[in-house]
């Protein structure tokens, strides 16, 4: 179990470390991981509570505080965290504030919708999402400027944030669209006075001259046409280099996890005891029927286990759960990955099975064909090849 908490501890440390660079969402990541490892840690609780409050997922901030809670009450921030964030008259009417504002957006009144989230911003200027959501209505509006405010205010209180970069790509493409119709609409309006200029001298027998006045004002229109797109070029360069920017940036973060995730990995595969104290936890889970925690821990296992065994057991485990809580397109993902991988494990002929009867009951009759056939040629002992078996081979 010791080591165990120390992976957990790993990442809570570097989640400090992200919050302390303002680094909400990228936080947020790492204490997942840390409560799949080690979920009994109020201080990990706690703060994985504040991030969820902080990206306004407000329901899984006051569970992480009630589990942080039933785990220990005495001195627990999470009592005050609940009691100073979440039960006062102020928060509610922010809450009935908030549904409203969504209400207006859902419902095109934009320009509502976006004052009601600037108050809301007045309440608690560190909502993530608040900012995120006004970037969006502002481009609706076609306000770049104070798009681009609000994207500045998201980067400076979550900078690695992942929505950033399609925002500014967003914002770019909005800018264009609006810069492109601007001059499209200029050019026509000039051309429709010159149009109205020319009939009128026609009508005075002056042709000649207005023609050559139209064709130097076209002239004159389209240079200056070409010198504005190349100002706007230059603008449209300017954002480029910031995605680039914001694309390093990620990659170096990616980087940065990368590392984290092999010194944990190391740390895993060195404690084979703690490994398959997991797997047994995991597998107890979903014995109790608890599929969905039974996933969680055994995704966990296949992201650092180097062990195949252990994998292909994590696999099947996966598949099973996912079948038995509907999923069936997840459960058949995790079929083709045993079947394509782990042809000589244990649970092979039951792999075929289900994917064989799964196939069947989609009219995949088939596919379904050859995955019996296979269990009946290689497994021909197995208590999988029975009569639904028979039933499939002889459709």
């Amino acid at each position: 179990m010791d080591n165990l908490i120390n992976i957990s501890y790993l990442y809570y440390n570097k989640s400090l470390d992200f919050i302390k660079k303002n680094n909400i969402s990228l936080a947020k990541e790492n204490l997942d991981k840390a409560i799949k490892v080690y979920s009994k840690d109020i201080d990990i609780l706690n703060l994985l509570g504040l991030c969820e409050y902080y990206l306004c997922n407000f329901n899984e901030a006051n569970f992480y505080w009630k589990k942080s809670l039933e785990i220990n009450k005495i001195n627990n921030l999470a009592q005050k965290y609940i009691e100073e964030k979440l039960k006062t008259n102020k928060f509610s009417e922010i809450m009935e504030k908030y549904n409203i504002a969504l209400d207006c957006f859902d419902n095109d009144r934009y320009e509502e919708s976006i004052n009601i989230f600037k108050n809301i911003l007045k309440y608690e200027d560190k909502f993530i999402e608040v900012y995120e959501i006004l970037v969006i209505l502002y481009l609706k509006i076609d306000d770049i400027k104070n798009s681009k405010i609000m994207l500045e205010a998201l980067e400076e209180i979550d900078k690695g944030n992942k929505k950033i970069l399609f925002y500014k790509e967003e914002i770019n493409k909005t800018e264009n669209k609006i810069i492109n119709k601007k001059v499209s609409n200029d050019i026509k309006n000039e051309m429709n006075t010159l149009l109205i200029k020319e009939n009128n001298y026609k009508q005075n027998k002056k042709i000649t001259i207005i023609s050559v006045i139209l064709v130097l004002f076209i002239g004159l229109n389209l240079f200056n046409y070409l010198y504005y797109n190349k100002k706007e070029s230059k603008k449209i360069n300017n954002i480029t280099q910031e995605l680039e920017k914001e694309k390093i940036l990620q990659n170096e973060l990616k980087k940065e996890n990368e590392k984290l995730n092999k010194d944990i990995k190391f740390i895993f595969n060195n404690s084979h005891n703690e490994v398959l104290k997991l797997q047994k936890e995991s597998e107890q889970y979903y014995f109790d029927k608890e599929y969905k925690k039974a996933i969680e821990k055994f995704n966990y296992i296949l992201d650092y286990s180097d062990d195949e065994v252990i994998i292909a057991d994590a696999i099947y485990f996966i598949a099973a759960s996912n079948l038995k809580l509907g999923k069936k397109e997840e459960a058949i993902k995790y079929y083709e990955i045993y079947i394509n991988k782990y042809k000589n494990f244990d649970a092979y002929d039951e792999i075929l099975y289900n994917y064989a009867l799964i196939l069947n009951d989609e009219n995949n009759i088939e596919k379904a064909k050859e995955l019996a056939k296979e269990l009946r040629k290689n497994h021909p002992y197995s208590q999988f090849n029975n009569s639904k078996i028979a039933y499939i081979i002889d459709k």
